[in-house]
């Protein structure tokens, strides 16, 4: 294991390579500011354009509150399916460098989105993909820890699958190109 970048600030991501993996974890809350110009977002630059793609084929992101997308029926309530400071500064390095996948907790259920851009699934598929994944695929992934969170009853058409489940644990195994769970 091999963590990129060393911080003073304990609320800032950290970057972990582990095999062929590159991993980058928000280890706290994500109400901090991660807008363009921020340190967070600077960190998060620098450990993504550092990656090399052929020693670590699997970019994969991680916080604490779901920065991505959640059909979570406070988010819908808000008139938003996101955190404020997170998805519209980050979306654009996901896809730019192509980050494969990213779970968040926060919310207690499990819900995992097609690979999408700016709000739209990027494959035809929304839930069984092979060949080149367009865009990052969120799951957030808090089933322990405290009462089931409630879904909107409209969930959005991104969301490919959703479980009000108190024991979701995920194990992939992460092979050379490919993911199995």
């Amino acid at each position: 294991m091999n963590v990129i970048g060393q911080t003073h600030d304990p609320f800032l991501t950290l970057g972990i390579q582990v095999a062929n993996a590159e991993f980058l974890q928000k280890p706290s809350d994500s109400e901090h500011d991660w807008r363009e110009g921020s340190e967070q977002h600077k960190f998060i630059e620098h450990c993504l354009a550092t990656v090399d793609r052929k020693q670590q084929p699997w970019l994969i992101f991680s916080a604490h509150r779901p920065l991505g997308y959640s059909s979570n029926a406070w988010y819908a309530g808000e008139g938003s399916f996101e955190e404020p400071m997170g998805r519209e500064s980050l979306q654009g390095r996901w896809q730019k460098y192509k980050v494969d996948i990213a779970f968040y907790g926060h919310v207690h259920n499990y819900e995992r989105v097609c690979p999408i851009y700016q709000n739209q699934c990027v494959n035809k598929e929304k839930s069984h993909y092979s060949g080149t994944v367009n865009g990052t695929i969120h799951v957030v992934v808090g089933g322990g820890g405290s009462h089931l969170s409630d879904f909107t009853t409209a969930p959005p058409v991104i969301s490919s699958h959703d479980q009000k489940e108190k024991t979701i644990i995920i194990f992939p195994t992460i092979f050379e190109n490919s993911i199995a769970k």
